[in-house]
């Protein structure tokens, strides 16, 4: 594996989190929805993701596509 490969394995990690942490943002959500349970349960999922970091690479790979998954059920796409 090149060192090239490494970066960008070690790097796309943080790239799809900080895809999904727009994606949430990006939501013209009234006040009141961004204290919904919902809005509130993608954002919890978004955080273990991000914590999980120091784990291993498929454990980290999971609960990115768990936020994922909460994410796209919370804005339907």
């Amino acid at each position: 594996m090149s060192e090239a490969q490494r970066v960008a394995a070690a790097l796309g990690p943080y790239v799809r989190i900080a895809g999904l942490c727009g994606k949430l943002f990006a939501q013209p959500y009234a006040h009141d929805r961004w204290q919904s349970a919902e809005v509130l349960a993608a954002v919890e999922s978004l955080a273990e993701a991000r914590a999980s970091f120091g784990g291993h690479p498929r454990q980290v790979a999971k609960k990115i596509d768990i936020a994922d998954a909460a994410l796209s059920a919370l804005i339907g796409n």
